[in-house]
């Protein structure tokens, strides 16, 4: 699968998930049973994700002297969300947790945004159809060999 198209879909499925704990936190000013699960899975999906743009993707990319700033920051905003992350699992607070949910969302939602602008387009012009698919088939092959030993 190209990796450009696997990136989008995981971004996509990231905002949904976002969305529903918004919905799901509309009614309620404490976390529900569904709201921690919903956050786990955002967790692990964000988490994979990050782990596989960071194995692969940017380190295809980090090499162009163009594209090595762009990577710079993506690299930065991964860092803010694991440091968020790490938050949101310790916050027993159910008000400082909304607020970090919150937080993580502007950050990957800004993150999504440059990536998807600079990045992408920038990754176009320099890998063809081929290397897109192999880079795609490798982040599959990650996200696998890390649910696999999760499940353990």
């Amino acid at each position: 699968m190209d990796i450009l198209e696997l990136l989008k879909k995981d971004h996509e499925n990231m905002l949904l998930l976002f969305d529903e704990l918004d919905r799901t936190g509309e009614r309620a000013r404490m976390r529900t049973v569904r709201q921690n699960k919903l956050f786990e899975q955002l967790r692990q999906e964000l988490e994979l994700h990050m782990l596989g743009e960071e194995e692969v993707f940017y380190a295809a990319l980090g090499g162009d002297e163009i594209i090595r700033p762009i990577v710079r920051d993506a690299l930065e905003e991964h860092r803010n969300a694991r440091r968020l992350l790490a938050e949101l699992i310790t916050t027993q607070e159910d008000e400082k947790w909304f607020s970090t949910i919150s937080a993580l969302r502007d950050t990957v939602e800004r993150h999504i945004e440059e990536e998807e602008d600079d990045l992408f387009e920038n990754a176009e012009g320099i890998l063809d159809g081929e290397q897109r698919n192999a880079m795609g088939n490798r982040i599959v092959e990650i996200k696998d060999r890390h649910l696999a030993n999760m499940s353990r």
